[in-house]
Order: structure tokens, then sequence, then C-alpha cells
């Protein structure tokens, strides 16, 4: 069987990365690997299906080459196939290859996260400003007919303060409220009878919390509620923690989720941005394998939608280092070359017209 990464290398001529580690892991277990936990290898010669349940817990991440598991009995949909971030292969090194091979003859549709890919993280969430240069590579990409969307943690009212731009689709709250273009609200909702506890948990967080710990912030997303620590003194996050997990034990209906240097407050229902991915790409008549979507995003919130977009599209993890697993296929370093990627993706659409997509239709 072929693994993903020697399918990539064939598609997009890579560097040889025979040597590469990956892991393979138990769908089931994927979301405890993207929240820190590790699990290793079995202790069996092979990588059968059967192993997957035993996984072990380990302390340390410890991973094992694909090129071990050639006799692995699974089709695609059996397995995941997780990636070192830092042997991630660049989005911009290899645009050409992505163009002319993954994207010949394909409509397009970019999605991308804000905090840490459009907009550099900064101390002050109030003060997380689009870059001119990225708003007018955002507009150019609009220009010749590609579909753009923002998928963000943040209340969708704030991120569409931020970005400005009326002809984007824009999903705040992690894919709880999304929107069309010029305003139009999409009849899809979730999660919005949550309201009331979402306050009331809130409300108990600022007492206990917030208004306790010297650098807690908590930012109102509507739908979901941030507990921001990055001003925190290190020592204190732990007592934060679970301090923040006393309080949730009381809302059954709310979970807490992990970002970068932030606890996410969500009403407990199966949505996320993978989620809201998916239901972009079918609003949209986009869901077709004649589309393929490209996904931005550098948080761990972010590996839900790169889960849905790797096997049909291109991923992209935006990050320097990370000691995290991801599904990504791709990655970038930082917003600077976030705004290169989608600048020298718009000219690549200038000069090949037979890639230049079709909006799809409209919600």
């Amino acid at each position: 069987m072929q693994g993903q990464l020697e399918e990539l290398s064939e598609t997009f001529q890579l560097p040889s990365l025979g040597n590469t580690e990956v892991l393979l892991a138990n769908p089931s277990l994927v979301d405890s690997l993207v929240n820190g936990d590790s699990y290793s290898k079995p202790n069996t010669s092979s990588c059968q299906r059967e192993d997957w349940p035993v996984l072990e817990k380990k302390d340390a991440f410890k991973t094992y080459s694909l090129k071990n598991c050639q006799d692995y009995p699974a089709n695609k949909q059996d397995k995941i196939v997780l990636n070192q971030v830092l042997s991630l292969p660049s989005a911009l090194d290899f645009l050409s290859e992505i163009v002319s091979k993954k994207l010949k003859g394909k409509k397009v549709i970019m999605f991308l996260d804000y905090d840490g890919t459009l907009a550099p993280i900064v101390d002050d969430p109030e003060r997380a400003f689009l870059p001119e240069e990225t708003k007018s590579a955002l507009l150019k990409l609009i220009e010749v007919g590609v579909p753009v969307a923002v998928v963000s943690g943040r209340a969708r009212r704030k991120i569409q303060q931020f970005v400005n731009i009326d002809a984007l689709y824009y999903a705040g709250s992690h894919g709880f409220d999304i929107c069309g273009p010029n305003g139009y609200i999409v009849p899809h909702q979730v999660a919005g009878d949550t309201l009331p506890v979402l306050g009331e948990a809130a409300e108990i967080i600022k007492e206990q919390i917030v208004e306790k710990y010297p650098g807690a912030s908590m930012e109102d997303n509507i739908l979901s509620k941030t507990l921001h620590y990055r001003r925190c003194s290190s020592n204190i996050v732990p007592e934060l923690e679970r301090k923040l997990d006393d309080i949730l034990d009381c809302f059954p209906q709310l979970q807490k989720t992990y970002g970068k240097c932030v606890f996410e407050i969500r009403p407990k229902f199966d949505w996320d941005k993978g989620k809201a991915v998916e239901w972009l790409l079918s609003a949209l008549a986009m869901n077709s394998p004649d589309v393929v979507p490209i996904y931005i995003g550098d948080d761990r919130t972010d590996e839900d939608a790169f889960r849905v977009v790797v096997n049909k599209g291109v991923a992209i993890v935006v990050a320097e280092e990370s000691k995290y697993a991801t599904f990504a296929n791709f990655r970038l370093k930082d917003p600077f070359e976030v705004r290169q990627f989608l600048v020298h993706f718009w000219i690549s659409q200038l000069e090949n017209s037979a890639i230049l997509p079709s909006c799809g239709n409209s919600l």
C-alpha cells in the first residue's frame, strides 16, 4: 500500500521522504493526540488494524516510519496519517507543483484561520489587526474568482470588523456562526440555545479566574468564550486550568478545548472548524471532485479542518516549530509567509487561466 507521504512525493516530486517519520493512529485516539497526548506503535511486527485499540500511551512522543507499514491492510478511510510539523515541505517552495499538478483544471476555494495565520498573534487580542498588504492579497484573490472564507474561533462580527471585506465568507466561534458575502446570514447557527448557559459559566469564570489570576482575560465570541492566559505567569497556568475544570464540571453542556495560550469554552456539540468547512463546501455546491479546498491555519483547533481537506485538497499548517503532530501536508512559517503564498497563488491564477475557479453557488 502506498502511504500518503509516498503519494505526495509522486504527485509533487518532493525530495526523498523515505526516512520521514509519521504516525499511523487509531482515528478514535486522534483527538487526544492532537491535544498533546502521545501514543506509540504497539509491540507487534506489523501494523494490523486490530492492533489499534491497544496503542500504549507514552510520556514522550514516539513515531515510526511509514515504510515499515507497507503491508498495512487498511484503505485510506481506515487510517489517519499524522506528520511531524518540521518535516513538512514548504507550501511556498512547492507552490508551482501544487498549482500544476494538484489544482490543474480544478476549481479552488480558500479557507483561512485569522489569528496567527492572516494576522500575527499579539498580547492584546483586541489589537490583532489585519496587515494592509494581506488584505490587498485577499482582495486580489476575490478579483480572480477564488471564494475565500475566514474560519476563526473569534466572534464572527469581530473577525468581520478586523478583515472588513464584504465579499468573504465568515465562520466565527469555531464555525458555530456562519455568514456569506455582503452580510447575508446563513440559516445555520448551531448551539444558540446554550447562550444562557455560556453566559452563566462566563460570569463565574470572570469572578473566580479573570479577577483573581493576573494576566488572565476573557473574550466573548458570542457562541463560545475564550480564556486567554498568554499574559499569565507560566507557573500559575496549571492551577488556573484546574480551576476552570472545576467550574465546567458544573456545566455538562459545555466543553473545554485548547488553543495557543487559550482555553476555549464551547457548547458540547459535534461541531468544529472541520464541520464548518464541510458545511460551506456543501452550501456552495463545491463538495465535488472538481473542487480543491485549501485550508491554512496555525492552531490546534484547525486540525479538525485539516482532516477534512487533506485527502482531497491542500492543508497548510502555519508554524515555525511545534511539538505536536499535524494532519497538514504542507507548512508555512508565519503570517508573512502566508501573505507571500496568497500573492504568489494569485499570480499563478493570472498566469494559468486553465485553473481559474468559478465561485460556485452563492449562499
